[in-house]
């Protein structure tokens, strides 16, 4: 224990010469940069949209064609299991997946909720649609 208390009480006042040893070695660097200044004049700027300014150019405002909603043929819903899925155009989705450019936003029992080009879109399923044409049974007796 004895000839430990020195080997310590040596090694932290190496440490400490070393680290006073360093901090008056070490200068400030400064570096002196020109300043840069953007000039930015007459370019495009890469935020604005790229119809407006090609408005801007022609001097007339261009029209922006909407994009049809592709055809979607919702042929089942599929619930129960660990997460809803239905069937379009043949092929089984469900929320997340892209069928004809279309983001599936959300199925439920009555139909199913896609985003195309920017705009929301609700398909019914084929269920839905078969009760919305059903005619209602009359009540009592037959006639």
């Amino acid at each position: 224990m004895r000839k430990i208390i020195p080997l310590l009480f040596i090694c932290v006042l190496l440490n400490l010469n070393l680290f006073l040893l360093a901090a008056s070695v070490s200068e400030e660097v400064v570096v002196n940069r020109p300043k840069e200044e953007y000039k930015g004049e007459g370019l495009a700027d890469p935020f604005k949209d790229v119809f407006r300014a090609a408005a801007s150019i022609s001097g007339s405002e261009a029209p922006v064609e909407a994009k049809p909603l592709p055809i979607l043929k919702v042929q089942g819903i599929i619930q129960g299991g660990r997460f809803e899925q239905a069937i379009i155009n043949n092929k089984i989705v469900k929320v997340g997946d892209t069928i004809n450019e279309a983001v599936i936003t959300k199925i439920e029992k009555h139909g199913i909720t896609v985003l195309f080009d920017n705009k929301t879109y609700h398909l019914s399923s084929p269920a839905a649609d078969i009760l919305q044409g059903a005619k209602p049974k009359p009540q009592g007796g037959q006639q």
